[in-house]
């Protein structure tokens, strides 16, 4: 008993150390925290990065850009606990956040008012590959998966991502191989990480004021992710989703003749099954379609599919 209320004792002191290390004791990664200073308890983020990021910024919009807000933004520690919740990230210290969000309005390749709004709380590169991300995912979204005809087809649901060609999605692999000496995810973790870095810089920045749904898979090392759930549940074998694998195809093809047959995607199809007397559900997939720079690539990984995409891209993005 005494041996359990010591540990228990020892745990307390050592969660009460960890909330009050001093600055120095904070192990913020810098690939997403940059400079700050604490006072009363709060990381304060004080860089301006209009002025850091000036001569970026002229290269990203030909230097046609204007600043639409400047607000100053707080997060609680409640929240801040929250996200970190959420994210599943290991934090030691977690403190409120002070630091300034801009919004800036320029007009891409096709001329249209687009917004980039960033912070200087967050790595620059990462916000500007976010952006391009997330507005590229929306277009392709509204454009070729109406939801009507998605349901038509059995499709329960239907994401759309775009990810550069080392995405979160396949961080845990990339590790493990990279743990196990393969030359080849070495080089390929390396190489898109310089690349990702890069991207705050003027010789490296995106040209947004360049960029068009349609030419950024020749712009940027991206490629689209789409999960496709048919409808839950249902007894789906292989040849009853053999006419929805191809009316995606013909989506797809689309697409391909939309980017100039440029296509860089990524399609997952699976279904929700009762597994029988156990009663467990299960999913079951039904195979991967594939797309690397508009030609269709027959590999049933992943993870196969990034490195068969990275090559693609060496001479253009990487030597």
């Amino acid at each position: 008993m005494r041996k359990i209320i010591f540990i228990l004792i020892v745990m307390v002191l050592l969660i009460v150390s960890a909330c009050t290390s001093s600055q120095e004791d904070i192990p913020i990664q810098q690939d997403f925290r940059q400079d700050f200073r604490i006072e009363e308890g709060i990381h304060i983020f004080d860089v301006d990065y209009l002025e850091k990021y000036e001569d970026t910024l002229n290269a990203m919009f030909d230097d046609e850009w204007t600043v639409l807000t400047v607000e100053e933004r707080y997060v609680s520690l409640e929240e801040m606990y929250m996200r970190a919740m959420i994210r599943s990230v290991p934090t030691p210290v977690i403190k409120p956040e002070q630091f300034t969000e801009w919004t800036i309005e320029y007009r891409d390749g096709n001329g249209d008012v687009k917004h980039f709004v960033f912070n200087n709380r967050s790595d620059f590169s990462r916000q500007i590959m976010q952006h391009v991300s997330n507005d590229i995912a929306e277009f392709y979204r509204e454009k070729f998966f109406d939801d009507d005809t998605m349901a038509a087809m059995g499709v329960s649901s239907l994401e759309v991502s775009s990810v550069g060609v080392r995405g979160e999605l396949v961080r845990l692999h990339m590790f493990t191989l990279r743990m196990d000496g393969d030359p080849a995810m070495i080089e390929l973790d390396d190489t898109t990480r310089e690349y990702k870095s890069l991207l705050s810089t003027p010789e490296g920045a995106i040209n947004l004021s360049a960029l068009t749904p349609t030419n950024i898979f020749e712009m940027v090392p991206f490629y689209l992710r789409i999960p496709v759930r048919l409808s839950e549940y249902a007894d789906f074998d292989q040849q009853s989703v053999e006419p929805v694998v191809k009316q995606i195809e013909e989506i797809l093809e689309e697409m391909n003749d939309f980017t100039n047959h440029r296509l860089n995607v990524s399609v997952s199809i699976s279904s929700l099954t009762h597994g029988g007397a156990d009663g467990d559900i299960r999913v079951r997939h039904h195979g991967p379609l594939h797309y690397t720079r508009g030609q269709k690539v027959f590999e049933q990984r992943e993870s196969n599919f990034h490195t068969y995409l990275f090559e693609s891209y060496r001479g253009v993005f990487w030597e």
